[in-house]
Order: C-alpha cells, then sequence, then structure tokens
C-alpha cells in the first residue's frame, strides 16, 4: 500500500521537534524517532482503521512534508493538524515576568498536540505514577517489546501496545514488565475506558472534548488529577490543563520565576492564575527547559 503523502502548510513560527518531542516516551521509545537537527519526527499508533505509523519533516519555514503509512493512515490525515499542532493558537497575553518574557519565541512555536491514539497515552502516563520516569520508560519498552508488531511502513517502529494488550497481562506478568500492583490495576481500568476515551476525543468541538474526556478520567479508577492533567495538557492539547501533585513541578515553577529550590501546589497554581487559559502552555515551556530528577515518582 502506497503511503499517504501531504504537504501541511504552517503560519507563523512553529517548530515541528519542539511541539512534538514529548510525544515520545523517552529516548529508547521504539514506537517513535526523533531527530532534532533535522526536524524529523516518527511514530507509530492504533487508530480504529487499523495500525499507522507517520513521519513528518520541516520543508522551509512555512511546511511541514507528511508520509502516513498503514491502513490506518485515512483516520490520521482527517486529525493531521491536530496531531501536528500547526492549529494551535498562539497565546494572546504578553509575559510580564522577565525570565518568560525571554522565552516568548518558543511559547509560541511550540505548539500543543492531540496524540494520535488518547487511550495509548492514557497507558504511558499511568506508567508514570509514583515512579521515575526511567523506570516507566522501561517498562513500556518490555511491553513493546513483548507484543512484537512492527508498525507499517519502512520506519521499523514498533506499535504500541492496545487496550487490549494492558487488559490482557496477568499480575505476574505485570511484575516481570516492572509494574507494581497499582500501576497494573490502573492500566487494567483504563482498558475499559479506552473506547469511550477516544470517541470522547472525536468531537468537533474542541471544548466539549476536553469536557467529555476529563469527565471519563474523573471516573476511571486509578486515574487522578495528576494523571487526567498530563493527559489533557499532551494528549489532547489542553493549554489551560493543571498538574496537581508532581513531586517536581511545583519545585520547578519555583525556580522558574523566582530562583527558589521549592514550591508548592498551591504556590504553583497561584504563580500559573495570571496565564489563565494558557496555564498548561506555560508548564510546558518550563518542562522543555528541563527539570530535576530524582529517585521519587510524580502522583495519581
Amino acid at each position: 500500500m502506497e503511503p499517504i503523502r501531504r504537504r501541511v502548510e504552517v503560519e507563523g513560527p512553529y517548530r515541528l521537534v519542539a511541539s512534538l518531542r514529548l510525544s515520545r516516551f523517552g529516548p529508547g521509545d521504539p514506537t517513535a524517532s526523533v531527530d532534532g537537527p533535522l526536524e524529523r519526527f516518527a511514530k507509530a499508533a492504533r487508530t480504529p482503521l487499523g495500525p499507522v505509523a507517520l513521519a513528518a519533516w520541516r520543508d522551509g519555514p512555512g511546511a511541514v512534508e507528511v508520509a502516513i503509512y498503514g491502513p490506518g493512515a485515512p483516520w490520521v490525515e482527517a486529525r493531521l493538524r491536530a496531531i501536528l499542532g500547526v492549529d494551535d493558537p498562539a497565546p494572546t497575553f504578553t509575559p510580564t515576568h522577565p525570565r518568560l518574557a525571554l522565552h516568548v519565541p518558543s511559547l509560541h512555536a511550540m505548539r500543543l498536540v492531540r496524540a494520535v491514539s488518547l487511550a495509548e497515552w492514557h497507558a504511558v502516563v499511568i506508567l508514570q505514577q509514583r515512579v521515575t520516569f526511567a523506570e516507566a520508560a522501561a517498562s513500556y519498552r518490555r511491553m513493546c517489546t513483548r507484543v512484537g508488531e512492527l508498525a507499517p511502513g519502512p520506519l521499523r517502529l514498533l506499535l504500541p501496545p492496545t487496550p487490549a494488550h494492558w487488559a490482557a497481562l496477568h499480575h505476574p506478568e505485570a511484575r516481570a514488565l516492572g509494574l507494581d500492583t497499582g500501576r497494573w490495576e490502573a492500566l487494567q481500568h483504563a482498558a475499559r475506558f479506552a473506547r469511550s476515551l477516544e470517541a470522547a476525543a472525536d468531537l468537533p468541538e474542541a471544548g466539549l472534548a476536553r469536557e467529555a474526556v476529563g469527565e471519563l478520567l474523573s471516573r476511571c479508577p486509578g486515574t487522578g488529577p495528576w494523571t487526567r492533567g498530563l493527559v489533557l495538557g499532551l494528549g489532547l492539547g489542553d493549554a489551560d490543563a493543571v498538574v496537581p501533585g508532581d513531586v517536581h513541578l511545583p519545585h520547578d515553577v519555583a525556580a522558574f520565576f523566582h530562583d527558589r529550590p521549592h514550591g508548592s501546589d498551591e504556590a504553583m497554581l497561584r504563580e500559573l492564575e495570571p496565564f489563565r487559559p494558557h496555564r498548561f502552555r506555560v508548564v510546558r515551556l518550563i518542562l522543555s527547559l528541563g527539570r530535576r530528577r530524582s529517585s521519587e515518582g510524580a502522583g495519581r
């Protein structure tokens, strides 16, 4: 099957890899590849029409070239601009804090994107609950290798696990992958919500989609405010999502705005309030600048 090839026009500043980098689950993610200097990004995913692999690269300042492989290509093509983030509007506020003002070009060029599969991203975030990023990414790599399905096309990527794969995972098998009981159970619950979550994400009006997805995530056992915020922000492109309960983020926000080593959720929310409805956009900028790592994990 020949790939679908498209040239996507882009208005305003746009950095392809910066916008899509967090769609890859760490540098060893077998479902994605990134080439920063060449501004290339590739991702394998599952769609309602079947598996797909997407390759995107910059072609001059005003366009992105795309090749989409596999039976899921028409599904991705219909949502391509949201997946690339090219229609994400730039924030309208004028930053008054001098450090944020320095990063206005990045704030405008790093667009918020929609995950090809929100159910996949939900599982990826659950894997990061209460453990280090490296531990979570290692478990994900093991699961992708266990499934062992190559994505269509020439990109040599593995397909991510389906919700059915997570649902069929027995507890001893989960332990072998490095998953504790809490995350294994949360993945089981998430698998049951996957179809409804994908349908909600596909609602035609962005505000309704965010509301419906947020409501479903709130009802899913094992998915708390931290997981919900990251799924909405990084998976659905919600510019105003908040991420309470993170071990590092309040300290990163305090360090960014005030050069203080410690912060709190309450202080972080106060600091971000003036940027509503772009609070997550500011958080994502701070995340892109690098964050401290420790042996402690994130929230739920």
